[in-house]
């Protein structure tokens, strides 16, 4: 960085170490984290000024902040997409993903070798239409066995 910006330290910030010490821990909490967004933001604004105006025409188009919603919805429309291209191609959909309460109101349907039903009940035909059996349904069920809050869970 070429440019060296001043400043302002938390102590003169709150009005001198006497003022700052006044203040209760949480109101320094506050002021340090102010100063924080001080800092980066300055230090952000004078490495953006300083590049080429190509690069900040490519920051200014695709930047798009923290991406996480972005990335869910791109893997979402992905998984859709995937699903409807099984059928079009008429294959066969892999198994469908039951948590432990569909799976007892389905047991008849999904265990290996059951004799199926001519018909559903309502409750049946409810849960059945709403199992899925997308990479979504998968990582749902994943993500607590392999990071569970319980350590001796997983």
């Amino acid at each position: 960085m070429s440019t060296v910006i001043p400043l302002t330290d938390t102590c003169s910030y709150a009005g001198g170490i006497a003022a700052w010490n006044t203040l209760s821990p949480v109101e320094q909490a506050e002021r340090d984290k102010a100063l924080i967004a001080e800092v980066v933001e300055t230090l952000g604004k004078t490495e953006y000024n300083e590049l080429a105006d190509t690069d900040k025409h490519c920051i200014d188009l695709f930047w798009a902040g923290c991406c996480m919603h972005k990335d869910q919805n791109s893997f979402l429309g992905g998984s859709k997409e995937m699903m409807s291209e099984w059928e079009r191609l008429g294959a066969t959909l892999p198994v469908l993903l039951a948590n432990k309460f569909n799976s007892a109101t389905l047991k008849c349907l999904l265990e290996p070798g059951a004799k199926v039903p001519d018909t559903l009940t309502e409750e049946e035909h409810k849960v059945f239409d709403n199992l899925t059996c997308s990479s979504i349904k998968l990582c749902t069920i994943a993500g607590p066995i392999l990071n569970n809050k319980d350590d001796k869970k997983g």
